[in-house]
């Protein structure tokens, strides 16, 4: 289930850090036109800066240059640490919206023409799929996980890691898990493993794609070029551990093959479990974003930390909106498969 992330920001930018989060939370995902299906990425990409959201730029930092002056007065250190802070985050989020379009763009197959919504607002339906349902021990699964917007609404969905849809996310992230059935009947959660350490297993290497690359910049470009380089670069890596995308209504959501490869349509399954014994096997996926209820001995902690009954009374408040906006639990029809000699 996904749990609530707390940051704890150093003293001098909890002032100014509400501001600075309520612009980034007024961003959306802007929805692209109806594109190709996944595998044809040929379709120009949306400008992230239009002229109006320029222009509502342009007034969100004079106003935040008011808030500096206003809670700073002169003192220049400071206000060049909050704009350092905020520049950043805002990097950061231009560059989730970027990864968001590109994965709309390679990863979304568009609703088919006789597609009709289920009479529901926010619906999804999950099918996982198996490249081979017959194995022999010690093989690897492959599969691919597709995600349909089946209600009414546009869905922005996200994952606050790199994302079970991408090649690298893990198999148990903050909303969707893995469960299989052996033949003895003993029903069990994968656990993700470490995919170098199977190839040594197996004696294979050079499979992974998330080896680090370098780039050396010409010593002819500016330095203000190769700082917005870097800050770029920055952003981009940071923005890559949270997963998003928008689904139109019928649109689907088409996991990656190895190496994020766009016509590779199965991934191997990187698993702790060995499916070494022989007999059939269920294969099962949930998703669930509920959040994690507030228990009362989580309140009563809160409490004791000197946290008021309307901070307490808020964070309720965001359950609940969370609660309502939750997709889960959504499972997939379960899948077979048979591990013979």
């Amino acid at each position: 289930m996904m749990k609530l992330r707390r940051r704890v920001l150093p003293a001098g930018l909890l002032v100014l850090a509400g501001f600075v989060l309520l612009a980034a939370c007024r961003k959306s995902l802007a929805p692209s036109a109806v594109q190709s299906p996944a595998g044809s990425p040929q379709l120009p990409m949306p400008s992230i800066r239009s002229s109006p959201a320029g222009a509502g730029r342009a007034a969100k930092d004079l106003e935040f240059e008011r808030v500096l002056d206003k809670h700073y007065g002169a003192d220049t250190a400071k206000k060049d640490d909050m704009r350092n802070f905020k520049n950043a985050l805002d990097a950061q989020i231009d560059a989730e919206i970027k990864l968001a379009e590109i994965n709309r763009r390679t990863m979304v197959v568009p609703a088919p023409p006789d597609f009709r919504p289920e009479p529901v607002d926010r619906k999804v339906r999950l099918k996982l799929i198996l490249e081979k349902t017959n194995i022999h021990p010690g093989d690897f699964l492959r599969f691919r996980l597709e995600m349909t917007n089946v209600g009414r609404q546009a869905i922005d969905y996200e994952e606050n890691n790199s994302g079970l849809f991408k090649y690298g996310g893990l198999l148990d992230t903050d909303r969707i898990s893995f469960y299989v059935t052996d033949p003895r009947g003993r029903r069990s959660k994968l656990i993700a493993a470490a995919a170098a350490d199977k190839l040594r297993e197996r004696g294979e290497r050079g499979v992974s794609s998330r080896e680090p690359k370098f780039e050396f910049l010409p010593d002819s470009m500016p330095k203000e070029a190769k700082e917005k380089w870097f800050e770029q670069t920055q952003a981009m890596s940071a923005a890559s551990t949270h997963f998003m995308v928008k689904l139109l209504p019928g649109e689907t959501l088409r996991s990656r093959g190895d190496k994020d490869s766009t016509g590779e349509t199965f991934r191997t399954l990187w698993c702790e479990q060995d499916f070494d014994r022989k007999g059939r096997y269920k294969f099962e996926v949930v998703l669930d974003d509920r959040p994690t209820p507030l228990t009362k001995s989580f309140i009563d902690w809160m409490r004791k930390r000197g946290r008021t009954a309307k901070e307490i009374q808020e964070l309720q408040e965001l359950q609940d909106r969370l609660m309502r906006k939750a997709l889960g639990p959504a499972p997939a029809t379960p899948v077979t498969f048979e591990v013979a000699q």
